[in-house]
């Protein structure tokens, strides 16, 4: 048996792509953001 859908909002969107506009302006401004890095 499925579940029943809630009618409760969403605690946050659901975006179905990620979205790299913040590293994509970073790049056009001579930036390359680096995650990891000690």
């Amino acid at each position: 048996m499925a579940r029943a859908r809630s009618d409760s909002p969403l605690l946050f969107e659901i975006v179905e792509r990620p979205d790299f506009s913040f590293e994509t302006k970073a790049m056009a401004e001579g930036l390359w953001p680096v995650a990891g890095m000690d």
